[in-house]
């Protein structure tokens, strides 16, 4: 070349394009000139020689050059849209960017996705090139159930058989035997799931190249499809587990069994996408499973049927008894299912612990699948929790209303001790006071103190009848003054009392006073006139009250609490039986246990302090 050789016009070439195809063809050919032209960037060298055949060796080499700078630069385009592939959020934008891709890399406008419906009778597309309306009356749909011959039979040959198929002329192909706006077609699987058409309306439009990348571009397709279906199953498990978890509140503030049950069938239905749903829980008098609520087409698929027994045989019997879930994808292929004939087909029931079960159905066979079931079971496992807690308060109620009952039946109790009882002593109590002042009689002393003797019993009796193990307003309480002002309204004789804390605690100050002075009543009347009593505190646990008399024996210590005991012949036996009920109506213990000095000790556990 005149002013410029070869070897300097290549490197101006790969100056400024760095990639095209260059081939060197030299007359002055040598291992120095072919040296250079490699380290220069040249595509293929071929040195000139005499005749014509060096021309086709030329055109060969110059098609090859081309054809492989055309595979790495789809190549290269291909790589970017499979990168696109792995950030795809739903079914259509994944199917869409594999066609885009077929048509601008592979020049393939006629392309399209087709992926089976769920019974598999269909290919139905997802996705086609912009130029598919453009030629073809409608989208293309497939048909399994297509003669043979025809584009929707060659289609399901392929997605049965798993193999891709490339044909470079449509209309001359033995295969098909209709006609279409398509002239050449690459048909690749898409594993079970559907079909990728590659199609362009010119006839041999694909090279082997293409036929590569096609292959690529449908393994990306397939692993992106996957993974898409795969997020969005979980999306929405997930999206169902809020909108589940939002519904066992429901569940949990029903009033009633029945309301309980009927929020049960409406998170059937309106959360996991059930149509046929119905709770039944078992009633002892029934015998069996009794229909509590329904969804309303329920009546209009299925017979009335009462009460499910032991004896029934039917499959709703069988997963209660069992307490395991059972899962049947087509009950009309079971011996025998007391919903078969009726439309019915995929079953499920699930076990409400001992109080019923959930039977969830569909007319399509095989419907339920894993994230159904694991829903299903939660929600089952909700309305078990809501009924035992239901049933707790049932409980509960039936004990508040037997508690107050038996409080009716005490205060009815108190009043007859009051007026009964009284009444009579206070007429003894005059005729005694008369017949004192007519004689003077140490007989008539004795009956004065067995009068007060009856007093102090009405009154103690008065006192566990009224109040029992119940409190009223909690505040903070001095403990060492309480005991001062108790130790003042109890006849203490010659003993002492010494306080070792000015702790003060949470309680009833009426309450704890009762305590306090029957316990310090007790170590008075046990312990002689001239006992000692020490109040002072557990740390961090309670308090004490112990005194210096003769004790209780270890062997008496769990009966003192109880209503009666007594060792004293001036005790009532009612005393200690008033303090454990203070005591329990706080929520506090006692125990007994011996004193320091040997006489006894009882230790209330379980007290809050107050220590601002």
């Amino acid at each position: 070349m005149p002013g410029e050789d070869g070897i300097e016009f290549l490197k101006t070439v790969r100056a400024e394009y760095p990639d095209i195809p260059f081939i060197l063809f030299t007359g002055k050919g040598s291992e120095t000139i072919a040296s250079e032209a490699i380290s220069a960037g040249v595509t293929d060298y071929l040195q000139k020689e005499s005749g014509p055949e060096q021309y086709t060796v030329l055109a060969n080499r110059i098609a090859n050059a081309v054809d492989r700078y055309d595979a790495q630069r789809k190549l290269e385009q291909l790589r970017e849209r499979t990168r696109e592939l792995m950030y795809t959020e739903t079914v259509e934008e994944t199917a869409n960017c594999a066609v885009t891709a077929a048509d601008n890399i592979i020049g393939a406008p006629l392309s399209g996705v087709n992926l089976a419906n769920d019974a598999e009778t269909r290919l139905e597309p997802v996705a086609s090139a912009a130029t598919v309306p453009e030629l073809f009356d409608s989208l293309p749909v497939f048909e399994r159930d297509a003669s043979p011959g025809s584009t929707d039979a060659l289609a399901w040959e392929v997605v049965d058989n798993g193999e891709s198929v490339c044909i470079d002329s449509l209309p001359a192909s033995d295969r098909l035997t209709e006609a279409s706006p398509a002239e050449s077609a690459i048909l690749h699987p898409l594993g079970d799931r559907g079909l990728f058409v590659v199609s362009s309306p010119e006839k041999d439009a694909f090279s082997e190249t293409d036929n590569r990348l096609v292959e690529v571009l449908a393994n990306y397709l397939e692993v992106a499809l996957d993974r898409v279906e795969r997020e969005q199953t979980l999306r929405t498990r997930q999206r169902r587990l809020e909108m589940l978890h939002e519904a066992t509140r429901k569940l949990v503030r029903a009033d009633s069994e029945q309301e309980i049950a009927e929020h049960v069938v409406d998170a059937a239905e309106n959360v996991l996408d059930f149509s046929i749903v119905s709770v039944r829980l078992y009633d002892e008098q029934a015998g069996g499973l009794v229909p509590t609520a329904m969804s309303a087409i329920v009546p209009e698929i299925l017979p009335e049927r009462t009460v499910f027994t032991p004896e029934g045989r039917n499959l709703n019997w069988v997963a209660f008894e069992a307490g395991e879930v059972r899962v049947y994808d087509d009950i009309e292929e079971l011996k025998y299912a007391v919903d078969q004939d009726t439309g019915v087909r995929s079953l499920m029931h699930l076990p409400i612990g001992e109080f019923g079960t959930i039977a969830v159905g569909d007319t399509t066979p095989g419907v339920f699948d894993e994230t159904d079931e694991f829903l299903a079971r939660i929600l089952a496992t909700a309305a078990e929790t809501a009924l035992q807690d239901q049933q707790q308060k049932t409980k509960l109620q039936d004990r508040r209303d037997e508690l107050a009952r038996q409080n009716d039946q005490l205060d009815e109790f108190a009043s007859v001790i009051s007026h009964d009882l009284r009444n009579p002593l206070n007429v003894a109590g005059l005729q005694l006071e008369l017949a004192q002042d007519e004689c003077d009689s140490g007989h008539l002393d004795a009956v004065a103190q067995a009068h007060e003797r009856m007093d102090v019993l009405i009154e103690d009796l008065l006192t566990m009848a009224r109040q029992g193990e119940h409190i009223g307003e909690m505040e903070p309480v001095a403990l060492g003054e309480l005991v001062e002002r108790c130790w003042r309204t109890v006849d203490t004789a010659a003993a002492t009392i010494d306080t070792v804390d000015t702790a003060r605690i949470q309680a009833d100050r009426n309450r704890l006073q009762q305590l306090l002075e029957n316990l310090v009543r007790n170590a008075v009347e046990h312990g002689g006139d001239d006992v000692t009593v020490s109040v002072g505190i557990l740390e961090g646990r309670g308090f004490y009250i112990a005194d210096d008399g003769a004790g209780i024996e270890e062997s008496d210590r769990k009966t003192v609490f109880e209503t009666g005991y007594s060792t004293s012949d001036e005790g009532t036996g009612f005393g200690l039986g008033i303090v454990k009920q203070v005591v329990v109506a706080h929520g506090w213990e006692i125990a007994v246990t011996e004193s320091a000095d040997g006489g006894a000790r009882f230790e209330v556990t379980g007290v809050e302090f107050v220590t601002d």
